[in-house]
Order: structure tokens, then C-alpha cells, then sequence
């Protein structure tokens, strides 16, 4: 600015002394040539009006030279304005870098924890596939173990249809004596087809009867 400003002042000062330098030079030939001599009045108009318009560009000199400085601090304005602005995207971009480094690291991590799921699911459907065949086999062993009975000749009490190779008998003992018809003398109970119960309903006759039916499948 200050380089600027003392060009043009020095211009101006300059152009000022050229004037009157010129003045003086065009008397000093006027009046060796023998022409007309010019008077001090011409002369002292002349330099004022060489002064009024030195004082005019001046005047504009120190307008542009306002204009300049305004124009230069506009300009480190905005170079402020945009060294800030380059160090906001530095760190966006750091920041935008840091974010897709966490993304990408907790992407692995979930397709790691995926592969593991994966993993466990295929070792789980392997069991359950196991214990399918397992359940299977112990149900076959079991029809095979009730198809099966012991040799010789026994019963087993009944409960429902008799196996395949049993034959069903059954017998009972009604109207039973007892002491009295509560649970101390008559505990009604089923055993599968058997039971042992009151006669009739417990106490429905005045000497307390019970009945005990047998059912029982033999070979």
C-alpha cells in the first residue's frame, strides 16, 4: 500500500514541477526568439491552473488510493476467509477418514460375528439332526421291547387290551363286609383295568360293603 501510495504522490509532485519547469522554459524561448514575453499575470494564471490541476489529480490519486487499500483488504480478507475455509475441509476430512476407518472396522467385526453365527447354527442343526436320529432309534427299541415279552407262563394286571400273545382274565370280589367305610378300612384305587373300591357308593349301605375287581392278561 505505502509503495503504491508514494508512487503516485511522487507522480503527481512530479508532474507539478514539469509544469512550472515547462512554463519557465517556454518564456526563456519566447523571449529569446524575440517573440511576445509572456507577463508575470499569463504566467501566474498559468501556474495556477497547473496547481488547481495538480491539486485535482491529487485529490483523484488519494480516491484510488482509497480504493486500492480498501480493494487490499478485501483481498487478505477473503485469503483469511479461505486459509479458515482449507482448514475446516482439512479437518472434515480427517474426521470423514476417521469415521470410515471405525465403519469399516466394525463391518469386519460383524461379518466375523456372522461367519461365528453361522458356525454355531450349522453345529446346532448337526446336533438336532443327531438327536432326531436318536429319538428315532430309542422309539423303535421301545415298540420293539413292548413286542417283546419274556418266555414262560405269568400274568401281568391289565390295562386296556391285552398284548399280542396275553389272554385277558378277570374277576372280582362284591359286597365285602367292613368294619366301617372311611379310609382307614376302604382306600378306593385303580391299577390300570383292577381297582378297589366301596360297593356301591361308600356308606349307601348300612353294613359297609366293598368290592376289589381283578384284570389281568396271561400267557
Amino acid at each position: 500500500h505505502y509503495y503504491i501510495t508514494n508512487n503516485l504522490s511522487s507522480g503527481v509532485m512530479g508532474f507539478l514541477g514539469w509544469t512550472v519547469f515547462s512554463c519557465l522554459m517556454l518564456t526563456m524561448v519566447a523571449g529569446k526568439k524575440g517573440g511576445s514575453v509572456v507577463s508575470v499575470e499569463e504566467l501566474r494564471e498559468l501556474l495556477m491552473e497547473s496547481v488547481q490541476n495538480t491539486i485535482s489529480l491529487t485529490a483523484l490519486t488519494e480516491q484510488q488510493t482509497q480504493k486500492m487499500e480498501k480493494v487490499m483488504n478485501s483481498l487478505e480478507e477473503a485469503e483469511n476467509t479461505i486459509e479458515g475455509l482449507k482448514e475446516k475441509l482439512a479437518s472434515s476430512e480427517e474426521k470423514f477418514a476417521e469415521q470410515i476407518e471405525m465403519l469399516n472396522g466394525e463391518q469386519e467385526n460383524t461379518h466375523a460375528s456372522l461367519s461365528a453365527i453361522a458356525e454355531t447354527v450349522s453345529e446346532l442343526q448337526k446336533k438336532a439332526a443327531n438327536l432326531t436320529s436318536d429319538v428315532e432309534n430309542l422309539d423303535s427299541k421301545m415298540v420293539k421291547m413292548t413286542d417283546t415279552w419274556p418266555q414262560g407262563s405269568y400274568c401281568i394286571l391289565a390295562n386296556g387290551e391285552c398284548p399280542i400273545g396275553f389272554t385277558r382274565f378277570d374277576g372280582y370280589i362284591r359286597a365285602i363286609q367292613t368294619y366301617a367305610a372311611n379310609g382307614n378300612y376302604i382306600r378306593t384305587s385303580h391299577f390300570g383295568s383292577s381297582n378297589i373300591r366301596c360297593h356301591g357308593s361308600c356308606g349307601q349301605y348300612p353294613n359297609y360293603y366293598a368290592e376289589i375287581q381283578i384284570v389281568s392278561c396271561c400267557k
